[in-house]
């Protein structure tokens, strides 16, 4: 049973001497055992002190002494009432071993502690008084655990009807000091510090859980200290023992932790209030350079529809040449070569007709059909050509972890702090996840992102904090940045506070969270917090770049690619847009060069053949366009 903790609702102990008869100032028809626990479910805020309750009891004769408060006391712990803070716990001694019991450092979490001792005098002429004390758990100045002494009880009378023993709520906790524990993580936290000190206090800035904790501070009534961890990590389990602030919370070195990702290991450990938004795990690349442009001529099409288009014209110039040549045949007369039909089909794929059509009617049919086709053929290219002059093409951006992997020589990053996300590539079975963990490059925000901005980098992070960070350093004026975000998130990163286990004042906290949800200030100030960060980023931009410019310095768009930089609405082509068309008359230029060259080669090869072909006679088609489709 050591180490179990018991659902209970009720505790009764009894600290009086039975080593003589029943104290007289109780009923005589029955004698209270040390300790009563009335089993039931795990307490709820909603639990109420009249709920009926099944009792099993134990006890044992202990006199009052040092020693026998010390034996409640271990009692006590090893029951672990302190994780059950709204367990009724009543104890039955003399008024020495009051303040004792109830300053136990096991009801360090209990709201509703009685103790019940006989008074030295008697109510009036027979009869003997009770005194009724409770422990409360605010009430003293500054907010700390003292003891109220409640109107004296007649052991022969019933309790009064208004008289509240277990008096419930914690909506006035007179100045306590709770103790918070925080990383900084904007827009939800944000800090300033003072002293370098591991664990030493620090000035909250404004951000979302600062708003948040200073409208529950409000209306409880505390005030706050906030230290963040000593060393500096969110939490994660290395050997058995938590780090960070789930182990600052664990060993109830603070009693609240600022924004902290849900998990069922976690879980085991501390408590969480109600989650009141997400923060996916996400992760950014750099966005696709845009394709080179001297490939921008064919990227209209597709690579099957360019073979498509050769083939097809190549079998439109054999197929003109059969049906002109069996045409001659028949009919007797000339019909032209297989390179003359090839380059007329050619010819009106690029626009650029024979003058004259064939005279049969099968070749007229054949023409007409090509000629339709390659009309529309060239108006589609011309108009998608159009479109990727104007705005280059780029690939696809990475948005899953499939498409990362296919990435030759991609690495990926993680911030330092050992968080939920740390927790999902040590603890992730999927193998490809497995083997990126081993690979995994643990640097902070400010080295992750030249790695980044260099391509083939991934940082993974939490969603706000970096669209944040990207906003506020990594965007222009007119609001164009280099960083893609993926689509595919990762973990949900529910988000809640984490508190100390038996956390007295949970429920109302909860409650608060819960108005500020419903009531949609939380979004409304987690999106003031992002636009209010963003203008202050574009004034320091703005102002920067103003200072550059009365300095004549150049303003730095490194950042930016080409397209990404553009700040005008309207599109001039640069020789950029059009570098394809340049490289391809020099292609067609060194194509003539060399044919030429094998010209000439030719020529000293063959020179009788090269003199016949000389005197050759003029044929009267170069003066006059010649018919080569008339039979």
């Amino acid at each position: 049973m050591e180490g179990q903790r018991r659902n209970c609702r009720a505790v009764i102990f009894d600290v009086t001497d039975h080593s003589s008869s029943s104290p007289s100032w109780l009923p005589s028809s029955t004698t209270p055992p040390l300790v009563s626990s009335s089993s039931s479910p795990p307490p709820s805020s909603s639990s109420s002190s009249t709920s009926p309750l099944n009792t099993s009891s134990f006890s044992a004769n202990v006199a009052y002494s040092s020693t026998s408060v010390s034996k409640i006391d271990q009692l006590m712990s090893f029951l672990h009432l302190s994780l059950w803070p709204a367990t009724r716990v009543v104890a039955l001694g003399s008024q020495q071993a009051a303040e004792p019991v109830l300053a136990s450092h096991a009801l360090r979490n209990t709201a509703h502690a009685l103790y019940l001792a006989p008074s030295t005098t008697t109510c009036g002429r027979e009869g003997r008084c009770v005194m009724l004390l409770s422990r409360c758990m605010y009430c003293s100045p500054g907010g700390a655990p003292g003891v109220r002494v409640n109107p004296k009880w007649k052991s022969e009378q019933a309790l009064p009807s208004d008289l509240q023993l277990f008096p419930g709520g914690f909506e006035d906790m007179s100045g306590h000091r709770v103790q918070v524990v925080a990383k900084t993580l904007f827009p939800f936290m944000e800090y300033e510090r003072h002293d370098p000190t591991p664990g030493a206090p620090v000035t909250p800035m404004d951000s979302l859980d600062v708003r948040m904790l200073d409208t529950v501070a409000e209306i409880l009534n505390f005030t706050y200290v906030v230290r963040p961890p000593k060393d500096e990590q969110w939490g994660t389990k290395v050997d058995g023992l938590w780090t960070g602030m789930v182990g600052t919370l664990e060993a109830e070195e603070a009693d609240v932790s600022m924004m902290l990702f849900w998990s069922y290991a976690r879980k085991q450990v501390i408590d969480f209030t109600r989650i009141y938004t997400n923060e996916p795990f996400v992760m950014i690349t750099r966005k696709p350079r845009p394709l080179p442009q001297h490939l921008a001529l064919v990227r209209p099409f597709s690579e099957v529809v360019w073979t498509a288009v050769l083939f097809s014209t190549m079998l439109a110039g054999c197929a003109l040449w059969a049906l002109q040549k069996t045409w001659a045949s028949f009919s007797g007369g000339h019909a032209p070569s297989l390179s003359t039909s090839i380059m007329h089909a050619w010819g009106m794929l690029l626009e650029d007709p024979p003058v004259t059509l064939p005279t049969n009617t099968t070749g007229q049919m054949l023409v007409g059909w090509w000629w339709l086709f390659c009309l529309l053929l060239t108006a589609s290219y011309r108009s998608s050509l159009i479109a990727h002059l104007s705005v280059p093409t780029t690939p696809p951006p990475i948005d899953t972890l499939k498409q990362l992997l296919s990435v030759p020589g991609a690495t990926w990053g993680i911030e330092p702090g050992f968080g939920l996300g740390w927790d999902w590539f040590k603890l992730n079975q999927n193998p490809e996840v497995q083997a990126m963990f081993k690979t995994l490059q643990v640097m902070s925000v400010a080295d992750q992102m030249p790695y980044v901005l260099k391509g083939r980098h991934a940082f993974f992070t939490w969603k706000y904090y970096i669209k944040t960070i990207v906003a506020s350093r990594y965007t222009n004026l007119q609001g164009v940045t280099p960083i893609h975000m993926g689509r595919e998130e990762f973990v949900p990163g529910s988000t809640g506070w984490g508190v100390r286990k038996g956390l007295p004042f949970l429920p109302p906290m909860d409650r608060i969270h819960d108005q500020l949800v419903e009531a949609g200030l939380v979004n409304h100030w987690l999106d003031e917090l992002f636009e209010t960060s963003m203008k202050e980023a574009r004034k320091k931009a703005a102002a920067a770049q103003e200072e550059a410019e009365r300095k004549g310095e150049k303003v730095d768009t490194s950042l930016l690619s080409d397209d990404e930089s553009s700040d005008g609405d309207q599109l001039v082509l640069t020789l950029n847009h059009l570098q394809g068309a340049f490289y391809l008359l020099m292609l067609g230029v060194g194509v003539a060069c060399l044919l030429l060259v094998g010209e000439n080669l030719v020529a000293r090869s063959f020179p009788s053949q090269s003199a016949v072909s000389r005197n050759l006679p003029v044929h009267k088609s170069l003066d006059k366009p010649a018919n080569i489709f008339k039979l």
